[in-house]
Parts: C-alpha cells; sequence; structure tokens
C-alpha cells in the first residue's frame, strides 16, 4: 500500500479496495464547530457543554466520512479510478480520476453533499418521531444542525469546494451549448 501523502503518523485502511488515510490530524476535523459550542455553553451547564462538543465532534467526523464516501461512490460509477480517501484536521478529499466531461464533474462534485442530504433527510425524519431517550433526541439534533452548516459550506461556491466546482462545470456545459448552438 502507498505512503499517506501527508508526513507524521497515519492509520491506513482499506475499503473496497479503496485506500482510506486517517492522519493522526484528523480529529481536529471537528475542533472548528465543537470548541466554540462548548465555550457558549459552558455559560449555561458545564455537562451540556461536554455533551455537544463530543456530539459535534463525532458529527463532523461521520460526516466527512459520509461526504468522502458520496464522491468515492459516484467516482466509481463513472468509472473514475479512486487512489484513496484522505482525511486530516484540514477536511478530506477524495483523490480520484478526471472526471471526462462537464457533466461528470458535476455529479461527482456533488455527490458528497447529496450523501450528506440523505443524511439530513434521515435525522429530520428521526427528529420528528419519538426517539427512546432526550440524550438521544439532542444528539440527532446537534448532528443535523452540524450537517445543514456542512451541507451550506460545501455548497457556497468558494475556491476549491464543491460548489465552486459545480459553477466551474455548469459554466463549462452552458458555454458547449452556446457553442453548439445554431
Amino acid at each position: 500500500m502507498p505512503q499517506a501523502p501527508l508526513p507524521g503518523p497515519s492509520l491506513t485502511l482499506r475499503l473496497f479496495g479503496i485506500p482510506l488515510w486517517f492522519h493522526w490530524s484528523f480529529p481536529g476535523v471537528g475542533l472548528g464547530i465543537a470548541v466554540p459550542s462548548g465555550i457558549v455553553t459552558c455559560f449555561t451547564a458545564s455537562n451540556l457543554a461536554v455533551e455537544l462538543f463530543a456530539w459535534c465532534l463525532a458529527a463532523v467526523s461521520a460526516l466527512a466520512l459520509v461526504h468522502e464516501a458520496g464522491h468515492a461512490v459516484v467516482a466509481r460509477l463513472l468509472s473514475l479510478e479512486v487512489h484513496a480517501l484522505l482525511f486530516t484536521a484540514g477536511g478530506a478529499c477524495c483523490i480520484a480520476d478526471e472526471a471526462a466531461s462537464a457533466g461528470h464533474e458535476v455529479a461527482y462534485s456533488a455527490a458528497g453533499v447529496v450523501s450528506q442530504t440523505v443524511v439530513l433527510v434521515a435525522t429530520s425524519l428521526m427528529l420528528l418521531g419519538a426517539l427512546p431517550s432526550p440524550e438521544l433526541g439532542y444528539g440527532v439534533a446537534v448532528f443535523t444542525a452540524v450537517n445543514l452548516l456542512l451541507i451550506l459550506a460545501n455548497c457556497w461556491p468558494s475556491g476549491g469546494s464543491d460548489g465552486h466546482r459545480i459553477v466551474c462545470a455548469v459554466d463549462r456545459l452552458l458555454a458547449l451549448r452556446q457553442r453548439d448552438a445554431p
């Protein structure tokens, strides 16, 4: 198995033949949301702060896995080779061959957000139903809120984001249609 692309210790696993590289810093991916949330709730109840911190950290980590798995599944469906999924404190990425067309790029780039949206619908439905405990209800609510924030962040068309790649691919599609129009 090839070495992880970042220096420092990492855990390398394989899932369906795809290397998964978890850099030692990966647990830090959720700290950007978990720490401020935990600090804010410290002013209300310290046990609530610890629970919120833990749920935010777990949510961001799990959602990074879901998001990148969505990219990997669509890449495979488009016959693109998936070289690895990389998880670090700076976020996560699916390392795959370049899409063959702008349409494929839209599908590949949207796949992570679509997979998160499926999870959002599922957790929202759970919140509408009866959950076995208030603690679980709290956790599902935090997970749902974090997911919504991450979906919005991933859709925002800033450089390098999925939203940016989708906008660029749609621009290419529109330019091709204008060029081919009579």
